[in-house]
Formats: structure tokens, sequence, C-alpha cells
């Protein structure tokens, strides 16, 4: 099972088109939505500190409002992440990715098209 960014890396690439590059914040905002549904999906229990991941938190903080029912000394991903601004963020980035795809891969349907 390939990660869900290489497989669409290899659909353009079958379909000789350039990839959508890693810097692009479309890009960027899909790889951490990943990143995140699978710390949320592999979930483990933070008693110890050293099963966080710093580097995930770091690249979500300040993406979308954080839930304003958790201070701020609450768990950060489970916990402060889960707010109707982390829904908008993670809608609003899929909405934004597949547009970029259908762009770049020629294969625009008539329904996506009216939203571009």
């Amino acid at each position: 099972m390939k990660p869900v960014l290489e497989k669409y890396r290899r659909a353009l690439a079958l379909l000789k088109k350039p990839p959508i590059p890693r810097n692009q914040q479309v890009r960027e905002d899909i790889a951490l939505l990943v990143g995140l549904r699978n710390y949320l999906i592999h979930f483990k229990p933070l008693w110890d500190e050293e099963r966080r991941d710093a580097k995930l938190e770091l690249a979500l903080a300040g993406r979308f409002p954080l839930s304003p029912f958790m201070d701020t000394g609450a768990e950060f991903i489970a916990k402060q992440c889960m707010s109707a601004g982390c829904a908008h963020w993670a809608v609003d980035s899929v909405a934004k990715f597949v547009q970029e795809f259908h762009r770049k891969s020629g294969l625009m349907p008539d329904t996506l098209r009216q939203f571009c």
C-alpha cells in the first residue's frame, strides 16, 4: 500500500503531467491532514511525553482555530484540534487538493468545473 500522496503523484506521472510540488500550500495541507488522520486513527495515550508528535503539532499550529472548550494545557492534537475550525480546514484542504489535481491532470469533470 502506497501513501495517498504517492498515489496521486503516480497518477499524474502516468498522465505525463507535472507533480504537485511538495512546497505548494495545497499539498502541504493534505500531507498534514493525512498526518492528523493517522495520529487520530492510531492514537496511543500520551502518558509519556516522548510519544507526542511535536513535529505534527508545530506544523498544524496556526492553520485553524482551536477548540474554545479546551485550555491551553490540554493535549494539542487529540483535544485542542477537535474544533469546527479544524473540520473546516480539513474539508477546505481536500476541496482545494481535488481542484488542483484535476487542474493538473486535465481530468476535470463538468460537475467540478463549476466550482473552479
